[in-house]
């Protein structure tokens, strides 16, 4: 029978892999190869990229500045997408209720300024 903890452990390894495609696709889309990747961020070879595009390693955090800058992306973007497919409750927790509060806040403001 699986647990609660298998059931997580499998989806975060699904998402990982996930991650990994998008990353792979935004590196495409970048014009690197990983190997070119891997020299801009001080990789010594490119299988760290590897690893990270099939979803079986984590970017380092003190990386991700600078491989969302290879990427042509911001660092909050590339953030919250580790985030969320790595440790989706962490990114529910931190911007899920502040997404419904904007919202929220935003709906108000407009019905404020129509009536």
């Amino acid at each position: 029978m699986m647990t609660d903890n298998d059931r997580e452990n499998r989806r975060t390894l699904s998402n990982s892999a996930a991650l990994g495609r998008h990353l792979r696709d935004l590196r495409v889309k970048a014009g690197l190869t990983q190997s070119m990747l891997a020299r801009h961020i001080g990789y010594k070879n490119a299988s760290m990229i590897g690893g990270i595009e099939s979803g079986s390693r984590a970017i380092p955090v003190a990386d991700i500045p600078t491989y969302a800058q290879c990427l042509s992306v911001r660092c909050g973007e590339l953030t919250k997408l580790i985030l969320q497919c790595r440790k989706p409750d962490l990114y529910h927790a931190l911007f899920t209720v502040d997404e419904v509060n904007d919202a929220r806040a935003q709906a108000q403001a407009q019905a404020q300024a129509a009536g």
